[in-house]
């Protein structure tokens, strides 16, 4: 038997040269299906786990649907078989859900899928969070995998699941796991409006004029990084990323104020008025996760979420830039690009009040 070819990190390649198949998890997500769009475009074959088969066939529309749930870890485990990478993307970032489910979709399930890939000698490309690292307060340049390590308590369950994962892989990587973590800053731009794309869904609330005020007064620093930039990423690193590797990627480190200038620069729209401070924050968050229990409806701000507004978040993606090619696009051109895309959806919104 022929024996099949393989890059010097262990995928298998066609005649070409090229990866044969992909699964990706999160496929029909924000950031994950503009990265299937640039896999299927360099003719990757895609296998992407889905909940739902029916109702992703219309988003994923090349695609392999493999049915399977990162709630149950060994139906995405046994959807790798066949595959040559994996590039695992999916989570669960709802505000409110059980901790026990937060564990088991970000932390047991991640395990679970990297450690599988590595006995099958799969390369994997892992996308973590900014949230892993913790607030970069006193990092005039931005916190990453480099810097020392952050032991602030973690304010989510989100922040504390992405954290305890990233942990979690550290003897993988020590042990030379074909393994590369990504970890991006806030994502935004146009895309699918899932939970993840929580800019587009702030500044709907701003045009609809459900945002009185900034918290802190829009003071703390954020990394913003368009989605098309960071799949962009992806793709680079499954070329030039080294196994074990942990690279930030770049966004633009803005304050909150610096955003809404940028916004009011391309709409006319007045930032904001008012300075909330953090207690009052945390204050709406404990009333309107009340509210939302009543109604049987996700809250749209919590305690926890309220307190991570007290912190800086900036990224210092210099090793995604040098390593990986990586670019980001300045928040004025990402912004004017989110903007005419949900101007051109929802019109309405941005009607003269």
């Amino acid at each position: 038997m022929p024996q099949v070819p393989r890059d010097r990190r262990g995928a298998r390649l066609d005649r070409d040269g090229a990866i044969v198949k992909a699964l990706v998890t999160g496929a029909t997500g924000f950031l994950g299906g503009a990265v299937v769009k640039r896999l299927e475009a360099r003719g990757v074959r895609v296998r992407a786990l889905v909940r739902d088969r029916a109702r992703a066939a219309a988003r994923l529309p090349q695609a392999e649907l493999a049915e399977g749930d990162l709630s149950q870890p060994q139906t995405a485990v046994a959807a790798l078989e066949g595959c040559d990478v994996l590039f695992h993307i999916g989570a669960l970032v709802k505000r409110k859900a059980p901790k026990s489910q937060f564990d088991l979709v970000n932390v047991t399930a991640t395990q679970a899928l990297i450690d599988a890939a590595e006995r099958k000698g799969i390369r994997s490309i892992y996308t973590s969070s900014f949230f892993a690292l913790g607030p970069s307060d006193g990092l005039p340049g931005g916190r990453s995998p480099q810097s020392p390590m952050c032991e602030l308590a973690p304010h989510t369950d989100y922040e504390r699941t992405k954290r305890d994962a990233d942990r979690a892989l550290e003897t993988s990587r020590r042990r030379g796991a074909p393994t590369v973590t990504l970890y991006p800053g806030v994502l935004y731009g146009p895309g699918e409006m899932t939970e993840a794309n929580l800019v587009v869904a702030l500044l709907r609330d701003f045009f609809a004029g459900k945002v009185p005020g900034l918290p802190g007064g829009g003071a703390k620093t954020w990394c913003y990084a368009l989605v098309d930039d960071v799949a962009d990423a992806h793709v680079a690193a499954l070329e030039k990323g080294e196994p074990g590797s942990r690279i930030a990627l770049p966004g633009e480190n803005a304050t909150g104020a610096r955003f809404f200038e940028v916004v009011q620069e391309l709409t006319g729209r007045k930032p904001p008025r008012l300075a909330l401070p953090i207690p009052a924050v945390w204050v709406a968050g404990a009333a309107e996760e009340a509210i939302a229990s009543l109604a049987g409806r996700e809250p749209k701000l919590t305690r926890s979420e309220a307190l991570t507004y007290a912190h800086d978040w900036a990224l210092d993606g210099s090793l995604g830039a040098r390593v990986l090619g990586a670019r980001y696009t300045p928040l004025r051109d990402g912004l004017a690009q989110t903007l005419a895309w949900m101007k051109e959806r929802e019109p309405a919104l941005f009607a003269k009040p």
